[in-house]
């Protein structure tokens, strides 16, 4: 106890502290941001590489919200029709997959009834013809197929709500897309309108577009959400179960930003974003941006940069190759 006692109170003399002229770490030539060396290239290189630039401005775009959203199996067979709510797990799917075998089979039955029903009517019509047959056995026979073809209706319409099966739903090329949002949130969004989404940490990655599904938003009482679905067809879906970033437009709301191409900003290792920025001819700087978000071809710049500043739109990844000493 007593040495515990000791070392607390050199430590709090200072008897312990770090020497200033020995500390335990050192930084040298630290290079600011602001400092970082200007890229200049000949006009020859400049044609070579293909360099192109943009000009920073100012849009007035619609503001969206930013949600987790999580990428399911479609049972719609088109983006346009009726999506039947999907399957949220493994045990889920599988009940699906043996009421839809079921359903299928229910219309086969249905529809052999009908066949038979319409043999008897055709036999019950001849013979009617040929006044070998009495009149009630026509109209049984008649009221058999109007009930045959009922039967078949309705089973078609009851395997009709079960979507496409699970086999040609896990190779369509739609997907559903789930957005869990709280139910204060939901009046000041528009869901109507299309939607945007991202891969998690996929840097680059192409933005997909999302169309309100035809269903109605599933609540969850308990957690005071509610579900909003959206359609994905894309030529290559993502993985059912992948997360995905998804900007859900707000109700008559705009904000205006700076605007850049996507293809003008670069990645490092560690995720940050930079862009080449054209100061004089021939002569290039890199900065850091902080990106908002991206709108089709073009990204919402938080900070960063400055309005009317050029940047390179193509040839960025050469520049930063050049810079570094791995370029053309």
């Amino acid at each position: 106890m007593r040495l515990v006692t000791t070392i607390l109170c050199l430590i709090a003399s200072g008897a312990l502290a770090a020497d200033p002229a020995n500390p335990p770490s050192q930084v040298t030539h630290a290079v600011l941001e602001s400092e970082l060396p200007t890229l200049k290239i000949t006009a020859q290189a400049e044609q070579r590489l293909g360099i192109e630039v943009a000009e920073i401005t100012t849009q007035t775009v619609p503001e969206s919200r930013l949600f987790g959203g999580e990428v399911m199996l479609s049972l719609a067979e088109t983006k346009d029709s009726i999506a039947p709510t999907p399957p949220q797990s493994p045990e889920e799917l599988r009940r699906l997959a043996e009421q839809q075998v079921t359903a299928d089979g229910t219309v086969k039955a249905a529809q052999v009834q009908l066949n038979a029903a319409r043999t008897v009517l055709e036999r019950t019509s001849q013979l009617a013809k040929e006044r070998a047959g009495s009149e009630r056995a026509l109209d049984d026979a008649t009221a058999a197929v109007a009930l045959a073809e009922a039967s078949l209706s309705t089973a078609q319409n009851q395997r009709k709500l079960l979507g496409l099966s699970v086999d040609q739903a896990l190779q369509s090329k739609l997907r559903l897309v789930r957005v869990t949002v709280s139910a204060l949130e939901l009046a000041s969004l528009d869901s109507s309108v299309n939607a945007s989404a991202t891969p998690i940490r996929t840097a680059g990655a192409r933005v997909m577009t999302l169309l309100p599904a035809i269903m109605p938003p599933s609540t969850n009482t308990l957690g005071g959400t509610v579900d909003i679905f959206y359609t994905l067809e894309d030529k290559e879906p993502p993985t059912v179960g992948q997360r995905v970033l998804v900007q859900i437009p707000v109700r008559n709301g705009t904000v205006k930003a700076l605007t850049i191409p996507w293809s003008a900003v670069l990645y490092d290792a560690n995720g940050g974003a930079w862009v080449y920025e054209r100061t004089a001819p021939l002569t290039y700087v890199r900065r850091r941006v902080s990106l908002r978000r991206v709108i089709g071809a073009n990204v919402l710049l938080d900070a960063g940069a400055s309005q009317g500043a050029k940047v390179v739109k193509v040839g960025a990844a050469e520049l930063f190759g050049a810079e570094f000493g791995i370029g053309k």
